[in-house]
């Protein structure tokens, strides 16, 4: 009770200095169809946002300004070497054959639709899409009308499975019509038709033409908007593709990404209209969200990262945390709904699963995950284990505006202490922590990570351990036995919303080296002047945007 009493006399502190700070400083909806069942159109998947009144009538021209939150590309990449860092300025001219909704399933760009299958003989998996007759990409020095077809399609796939990780199962592909792609690949996931997804759509004659190094800079591609200058560091201007593909689209005239990242001159181009606005910001601060959420702007998130505790499992058998009763009491030990209203400013949420909602894996039974807060139970338990007057640990957590706060780590440590667990805060700087996960190890510390859950429920569980092939190197404290190696590969063959996957996911929770705290992310602020997003979108499709006045 007094942890409760100090954490709401913190909120309510926080937030008055919060909100005197920053006044002084100032979907498109589609599902994946069954096998060898055709898509609906792209005109049938449009559908209304919650946020979206219906008798609002779309207003044609104007301009959309978005600060991402980003210091600004030097290049834009390429469709298989994409600049991923700064995904969000590749939106407006993407053109995407196929692209991905948080739960795994598929969004239909360019595609009309798509049928899966299984070849017994050759023990590939395919996948064949339908392309729309009338997409062009943006005019360039070659062709002022080139036209997407199977053709281009494959010779862009092929570039991607030379050149990118994107589509590490892509076997083959080839042209079945003049409008119609099959390819094959290895295994399957809820990744499966997006084998051809993983980059926009480009000119091969351009590249062969210029070669890579021109097309980093000079972006062609088919979406609703084409680049017409980048500034980096200041900003890049979008212009309308008059011959996109979908009539009457985009609305806006143009599209303009400006890097502000200072937050205070952000909330007031926030608050401002006219010259110098913003119509919506990219943020992974919470105060800055939770700010704007009371002011009755839309918040759209993606709470894609889950604060965890985690453990490591190469202690000596007679360490605390090598005993599964002292996992379950530290899981007990939080009060993470009180935890996530004091100190989550309205935007971060209890987690009780390490795969948030809305992504494939995620469990929706109410119960499900790991033990709720009982600090009772949890001291009975920690007396179990033998250790009844609790004992000291070192606590690392990692503060920073992308993890978590120091009120937050010392809230948690707090928690901790009243079950009889004293922690030992040790603070390191980003680059510290990094080399400390990665080389000389945590060792018996408990540590408070970060882990950024992405599209399927293999990576989700793999959580921590992050040993994949291709994935970020392996933390020294955390090594995967065989029974959850076995777990990862059978998961593979199958996908991400198997049985399987649910053994997986069920493998990491039950042994509790991963124990999730609460969800945040990356918030989109956005104005309400702004109608046409989509609440299950995971970032802004400004084809779909228009100014509500």
């Amino acid at each position: 009770m007094k942890l409760k009493r100090r954490l709401a006399f913190l909120l309510a502190f926080l937030m008055a200095i919060s909100v005197l700070s920053i006044l002084v400083g100032c979907g498109q909806k589609t599902e994946t169809k069954p096998q060898d069942t055709a898509a609906p159109s792209i005109t049938d998947q449009i559908t209304e946002g919650p946020e979206q009144q219906q008798e609002d009538t779309p207003k044609y021209g104007g301009t959309f300004y978005y600060s991402p939150g980003s210091d600004g590309p030097s290049t834009f990449g390429t469709p298989w070497n994409p600049n991923v860092g700064f995904a969000a300025v590749t939106e407006p001219f993407a053109g995407y054959l196929t692209a991905q909704w948080p739960d795994g399933s598929v969004r239909l760009v360019l595609s009309k639709g798509y049928n899966m299958g299984f070849d017994e003989e050759s023990g590939l998996y395919w996948v064949e899409h339908e392309l729309y007759d009338n997409i062009y990409l943006h005019p360039h020095e070659l062709d002022e009308a080139e036209h997407v077809d199977a053709d281009m399609v494959v010779w862009n796939a092929y570039m991607m499975k030379e050149k990118s990780y994107w589509a590490p199962s892509l076997v083959k592909v080839e042209a079945t019509d003049k409008y119609k792609v099959r390819a094959w690949h290895a295994y399957t996931t809820n990744s499966a038709p997006l084998v051809l997804g993983c980059g926009w759509m480009c000119s091969r004659k351009l590249y062969e033409a210029f070669g890579e190094e021109y097309m980093d800079e000079h972006v062609i591609s088919s979406g609703p908007f084409r680049v017409v200058e980048n500034v980096p560091g200041s900003h890049v201007t979008y212009e309308r593709f008059d011959n996109y593909f979908e009539t009457g689209k985009p609305y806006y005239d143009r599209v303009v990404i400006v890097y502000l990242n200072e937050v205070q001159m952000q909330n007031i181009a926030l608050e401002s209209d006219g010259e110098g606005r913003l119509d919506c910001v990219a943020t992974n601060t919470a105060e800055q969200a939770g700010y704007f959420k009371q002011k009755g702007y839309t918040i759209l998130s993606l709470p894609n990262q889950t604060i965890c505790f985690v453990m490591s499992n190469q202690l000596p058998e007679d360490h605390p945390l090598m005993d599964i009763r002292v996992r379950q009491a530290i899981s007990m030990a939080i009060d993470r709904e009180t935890l996530t209203q004091a100190l989550g400013y309205g935007v971060h949420t209890p987690a009780y699963q390490h795969i948030p909602p809305g992504f494939a894996g995620y469990n929706p039974d109410p119960n499900y995950g790991v033990p709720r807060y009982d600090p009772e139970r949890a001291k009975q338990l920690l007396a179990e284990a033998g250790y009844p007057n609790g004992f000291t640990i070192t606590l690392i957590p990692p503060t920073s505006v992308l993890t978590i706060n120091e009120n937050q780590a010392v809230a948690i440590a707090n928690y901790l202490e009243e079950i009889g667990i004293k922690c030992e805060l040790k603070i390191y700087d980003g680059t510290e922590l990094a080399q400390v996960q990665r080389e000389t190890g945590w060792g018996d510390a408990l540590f408070i990570g970060c882990y950024i859950s992405w599209f399927t429920a293999e990576d989700s569980a793999n959580a921590n351990f992050r040993h994949t092939e291709g994935a970020m190197p392996s933390f020294k404290d955390l090594v995967p036995d065989e029974e959850f190696t076995s777990l990862i590969e059978a998961t593979q063959k199958v996908g991400d919303n198997s049985a399987e996957a649910a053994a997986l996911r069920d493998y990491v929770l039950e042994n509790l080296h991963v124990i999730p705290l609460w969800y945040q992310g990356r918030y989109h602020i956005v104005h309400p002047r702004v109608g046409g997003y989509r609440e299950k979108d995971h970032m802004l499709f400004f084809e779909n945007l228009y100014q509500r006045y």
